[in-house]
Parts: C-alpha cells; sequence; structure tokens
C-alpha cells in the first residue's frame, strides 16, 4: 500500500513520474449556500518515483507543475494520454516477455532507455534486476544513440499501415468485380 506524502518527493530528483488529473472537492462555501452538496473541479498531481512504490505525493497542482511537467501538462489539459517516458516500450522490446513488462511497469518503468537509466540503488532490491538493467544498456548501446532503430521501427510501422489500407482497397475493389461478375452470370 502506498504512503501519501505531501511534500516529500524531492520534486527536483529525476525519476518523478507525473500524473495529473481532475478530482471533484467539496465547495464548503458553495455547499453552505445551495443548502447541498456542491463539488468543483480542480486540477490535481500524483506524483510516483520510478521504483518506489511505497511513496506517492498527491496534491492540487501547482504552476511549478506545470513548468516542471510541461509536455504531460499540456497533454493533460488537452484531453490526451499522458504518456510515462520517451524511447521503446518494453512492451516492444524483444527481449522482455510479459511478465519482466508487467514487474517494470509496477514500478513506472515503461521503456527500455527508463531501465537502462533506473538508479543502481533501487535496481538491485529486483531479482535479477541489474541483469535487465544491463541488458537494457547493451541493447541501446547496440541499437545506436541516435535513434536509428526507433526511427527504423516508425517507419515500417508507417509502411505497415500503408500496405494495410491499400490491401483492404484491394479486396474491395475484387469484392466488387466478384459482385458484378455474378450479375453478369445471371443476367445470362
Amino acid at each position: 500500500m502506498s504512503q501519501m506524502y505531501d511534500e516529500s518527493v524531492d520534486e527536483n530528483a529525476e525519476g518523478v513520474l507525473p500524473i495529473f488529473y481532475h478530482r471533484a472537492v467539496l465547495d464548503k462555501s458553495a455547499s453552505d449556500d445551495e443548502g447541498r452538496q456542491v463539488y468543483r473541479n480542480e486540477e490535481w498531481i500524483r506524483m510516483r518515483v520510478r521504483g518506489d512504490n511505497t511513496l506517492e505525493v498527491d496534491r492540487r497542482v501547482k504552476a511549478k507543475d506545470r513548468e516542471r511537467f510541461a509536455d504531460s501538462y499540456d497533454k493533460f489539459a488537452k484531453g490526451q494520454e499522458q504518456k510515462y517516458g520517451t524511447g521503446l516500450p518494453l512492451t516492444e522490446w524483444p527481449q522482455a516477455d510479459v511478465a519482466i513488462v508487467k514487474m517494470f511497469n509496477s514500478l513506472d518503468i515503461y521503456t527500455v532507455e527508463q531501465l537502462a537509466q533506473f538508479p543502481d540503488t533501487s535496481i538491485h532490491r529486483l531479482r535479477g534486476g541489474q541483469t535487465w538493467k544491463q541488458k537494457a544498456i547493451k541493447w541501446l548501446a547496440n541499437s545506436g544513440d541516435d535513434g536509428t532503430l526507433r526511427d527504423e521501427v516508425s517507419e515500417l510501422r508507417r509502411m505497415v499501415g500503408e500496405l494495410m489500407s491499400e490491401n483492404k482497397k484491394l479486396k474491395s475493389k475484387t469484392t466488387r468485380r466478384k459482385r458484378k461478375t455474378n450479375t453478369t452470370q445471371v443476367k445470362d
């Protein structure tokens, strides 16, 4: 079970995972005026330290949160899904099976890059954690620091999407031709 602290996370620390959300908060003044419970939406932030599932900060959003976690906040404000890091998702990493992905996701590690940068002080607590961290470091070193592998994967995904679209069009065209052929045969 997570412990809740208001200000105990070092907000300058690397590895803090911000999750912005709306919380319905009882508006005491409006409730008194209306004679019933009145709630208002407030922006809140839940911060977790990657690798420490015992510490969680949950509080109202401050201006400095909007600045520090600008990308996550912008996505939240636009109603978009907040990504938990950039890089190759562990789910796409050929070396990690479902159980490994789930284990690291439970520690808020979602990408190979996050795993490679995970603090040694925390990774040793996981069975095989140091081995997995070294695999991630080695894999990233072999894939090139310039992101060429990620670019190649993105390009291949784009190409697959185009091919699937083209295939769908061809299937549709074939179906129309079959119908036309069947209609012509029935008339004869």
